[in-house]
């Protein structure tokens, strides 16, 4: 399939300022009488997207992944002409992202409001790690032995009251303290955790003072999120071809499905983690 005569039409769509490719697009040729439609827009500000009128349900499908293949094998060449499936779909892209950017802007983030969200949801949160460290005191003063003989449930209980006080990232913790229970030097893994957890929650109750970065760390490590909102009004914005060193899946106490992505900027050498979360 990544081959040229399996493409009797294709074509690069290069970006109105010349800074390289914004899209290609290719007609593949199928089992039955029309061709495949493939596309990849490649600059979008919401990053890369994918067309293709085939019926598979992977994203991107096969036919996207061969038309890249031989794009980046410089055997699709670039052309004025395009067909008029490839302008309606790149013109909606532009529109949707200008909407976006035009709604972003039209409704900027209230910063006392959004302060005082985030004054509620600590205190919430607060109240929530009071009590786990009282837990934890417990754990330690009843000792280790009968850990092994302890259910899920034990462990459950604690982490279910930290998502009532909208502590996710501290709930998880929780959840993964039997996963040792019965490996070599369980004693020392267990310990070492519940060690973790003790001292993410007193540096969390210690207060404002310190490093607004370092706060702003133990927030996300117990579970209070940046909004999106936020983000886009003041954040960073990095520009680069992104590599993937890694990921990691999981699902979180609330049961949603969540991702962690590791990048690395081509040009810039800067590191990032993308976080992607879905309902199962």
């Amino acid at each position: 399939m990544a081959k040229a005569g399996s493409w009797p039409q294709s074509g690069v769509v290069v970006a109105d300022d010349g800074g390289g490719t914004s899209a290609v697009w290719g007609e593949c040729k199928g089992s039955g009488s029309k061709p495949y439609l493939a596309a990849a827009h490649l600059d979008g500000d919401g990053g890369p997207a994918y067309k293709c009128s085939c019926p598979s349900r992977k994203f991107p499908c096969k036919h996207v992944l061969a038309l890249l293949s031989l794009w980046s094998q410089d055997t699709v060449a670039e052309r004025e002409d395009r067909p008029e499936w490839v302008t309606t779909w790149l013109s909606g892209r532009v529109a949707r992202q200008e909407r976006a950017s035009g709604a972003a802007a039209s409704a900027p983030v209230d910063p006392d409001r959004a302060a005082a969200t985030l004054r509620a949801r600590e205190k919430t949160v607060a109240a929530g790690l009071e009590e786990l460290r009282l837990w934890l005191h417990d754990q330690v003063d009843g000792g280790l032995a009968e850990v092994p003989k302890l259910g899920y449930g034990h462990w459950d209980r604690m982490a279910k009251r930290l998502v009532d006080a909208k502590a996710g990232g501290a709930a998880s913790l929780v959840t993964q303290l039997p996963q040792n229970g019965g490996a070599d030097r369980w004693p020392d893994r267990l310990l070492e955790r519940l060690g973790m957890l003790h001292l993410l929650t007193d540096a969390y109750l210690a207060g404002e003072d310190g490093d607004p970065r370092f706060r702003a760390v133990l927030r996300s490590r117990v579970g209070i999120p940046t909004r999106s909102e936020e983000v886009l009004a003041s954040g960073e914005r990095v520009r680069d071809t992104w590599r993937v060193l890694g990921h990691r899946d999981a699902i979180t106490p609330d049961r949603m499905r969540g991702r962690r992505q590791w990048l690395h900027g081509a040009s810039t050498g800067r590191l990032a983690l993308s976080l992607t979360f879905a309902p199962p």
